[in-house]
């Protein structure tokens, strides 16, 4: 994915960081996305870093033994809401089978959605009538039963996302607008909201927060 040399510049610059906040801005999702399960697992985004295990596992073992504080990795390309822990090992196929151990969380990863682009819910048919309100929760419960690392995720909304960083946490706000509404006064809804308290690997569900 990076080549050694941009590799070891990354993990360097990680690795060495003085900052409160360490935050890597990566163009496609770092942690496993698995369908299925066990042997039937397939992991569609091969282009992705489910393509690159080796160099993932490199780059999150040695951000776990620096000790990193406060890693976040910012993302996208998935077209989907995604709340997710970054480990140093996955238990799965993606880690070499089945009787892998749950690896250590280093970091947390945020992806912002699509604001006009399709989506997985799009793509399917699914995000009209009854097919949306049964797909979305349906979804929304598979993606992480199926991913234990996924807090969050949400294909069937467009929107944007904002992040805030202050001293003492991150805060990740993922908002849904109609795509169909051309208008800079077009409503706005709050699909999740996680907050990570500083020196702390935990998504915290803040959504109630901003829903009010």
């Amino acid at each position: 994915m990076l080549g050694i040399e941009q590799r070891e510049w990354l993990i360097d610059t990680i690795t060495e960081s003085e900052t409160t906040w360490t935050v890597w801005a990566d163009e496609v999702l770092t942690v496993p996305f698995r369908l299925g399960s066990g042997p039937l697992s397939i992991y569609p985004v091969q282009g992705g870093w489910d393509g690159y295990t080796r160099e993932r596992m490199r780059i999150m073992e040695t951000v776990a033994a620096a000790d990193v504080d406060n890693f976040v990795t910012l993302t996208g390309d998935l077209h989907c809401y995604v709340a997710a822990y970054q480990q140093t090992s996955y238990p799965g196929r993606v880690t070499g089978g089945e009787g892998v151990a749950q690896g250590e969380r280093c970091g947390v990863e945020f992806m912002t959605p699509a604001v006009t682009s399709l989506n997985v819910a799009e793509a399917l048919h699914l995000t009209r009538g009854w097919r949306n309100k049964l797909t979305e929760p349906l979804f929304s419960w598979l993606i992480p039963a199926m991913n234990p690392h996924i807090e969050f995720f949400d294909s069937h909304n467009w929107g944007y996302s904002i992040v805030e960083f202050t001293r003492d946490d991150c805060t990740y706000v993922g908002y849904a607008v109609d795509k169909t509404v051309n208008s800079p006064d077009a409503d706005r809804t709050v699909v999740a909201a996680y907050r990570v308290p500083e020196g702390v690997v935990h998504l915290k569900d803040v959504t109630d927060e901003y829903c009010q």
